[in-house]
């Protein structure tokens, strides 16, 4: 079977196992390779043309472009007959965003029109690649991801679907050309200036070239580490760890650190999760002093978490404070 075809078959097998046939589909479209390819493939299986649509932001960060995109996407969706959910940025919004960093503010605002359409009963398709999976594993191990967060994306994450996270860009763009698709390039891809793309673009070849197959080879490793990291996780929850309300220092300290970690994290988990994961310098600062041999009758060690939550220790326990709602 070629590559290809491989793709079409695993394609049509995910929207068979995951989606009834009344399923609306709507792809996150920006008019590149790997969302134009993921559109026709889905225009080609599902017959009831209402059940599928596209749809799209406009940020309006590169204006020529992004005028030249949303053309080709009202193309695409008067050719094909379906339905174009469109949301354009103001520019007054853009001024006047909060969020300095333009990626994340970038991901709140896309996320906010998948949310809309995700309460209209719409399944967002996302055209993620192998490629795209490579690059969040080294992303995330930089950054210090805990072991079940470093894979990042999962193919089915209702109401996120993401059916080719196994392959490679190549057979995406064997597919394009074998089709004769017509596809936008963002011209943003190709710079260094995001640190995604300095991975894809100078990291990841070089890994390739040196071990063939080496992004291949990263996807596997996350989600294998995810699966361990989960399964610990799953130990802690069915042994009532999780459901404790503190945990020994005893405990805690006869653990491997990696082990530990995910018991602490199981264990806030089931308190909120309203809060956000310890930081690297926290943990560090933690274990400190659950490996210190002194006692901790009274309170010694306090962090806050959030302004509503709180960890600190106290005769000999790991406590946790927490003034929101759960």
């Amino acid at each position: 079977m070629s590559s290809t075809d491989a793709l079409w078959a695993s394609t049509q097998k995910q929207l068979s196992h995951f989606f009834e046939e009344k399923t609306k589909i709507s792809v996150a479209c920006s008019g590149g390779l790997d969302s134009t390819v993921l559109f026709h493939i889905l225009f080609s299986m599902i017959k009831d043309k209402t059940r599928l649509s596209i749809c799209h932001v406009n940020y309006g960060l590169r204006k020529d472009e992004n005028q030249r995109e949303v053309a080709l996407l009202q193309q695409l969706s008067a050719t094909y007959g379906v339905s174009f959910f469109l949301q354009t940025v103001s520019e007054e919004e853009r001024l006047t965003r909060k969020e300095k960093n333009i990626q994340i503010w970038a991901r709140q605002v896309r996320h906010g029109l998948f949310s809309r359409l995700s309460t209209e009963g719409w399944v967002l398709a996302l055209g993620h690649h192998l490629g795209d999976v490579a690059e969040n594993v080294i992303l995330r191990l930089a950054r210090g991801t805990r072991p079940v967060g470093l894979l990042g994306m999962t193919v089915w994450n209702p109401p996120y679907w993401r059916p080719f996270l196994s392959v490679p860009k190549e057979t995406l763009l064997a597919w394009a050309q074998s089709k004769n698709l017509l596809y936008w390039e963002d011209s943003s891809n190709a710079t260094i200036e995001y640190s995604r793309n300095t991975i894809r673009h100078r990291v990841l070849p070089v890994l390739e070239q040196l071990h063939p197959g080496a992004k291949r080879r990263l996807a596997r490793c996350a989600g294998e580490i995810r699966d361990l990291a989960g399964y610990v996780r799953e130990g802690f929850r069915r042994d009532g760890t999780a459901g404790q309300a503190a945990l020994g220092l005893d405990f805690l300290s006869k653990l491997p650190i990696g082990v530990a970690k995910e018991a602490v994290e199981v264990w806030l988990q089931d308190k909120t999760e309203a809060i956000p994961r310890l930081s690297d310098a926290l943990y560090t600062e933690l274990f400190h002093w659950i490996q210190s041999t002194s006692r901790r009758e009274t309170r010694v060690w306090q962090r806050m978490l959030s302004t509503e939550a709180s960890i600190y220790i106290e005769n000999d326990s790991l406590w946790f404070l927490y003034t929101g709602k759960k």
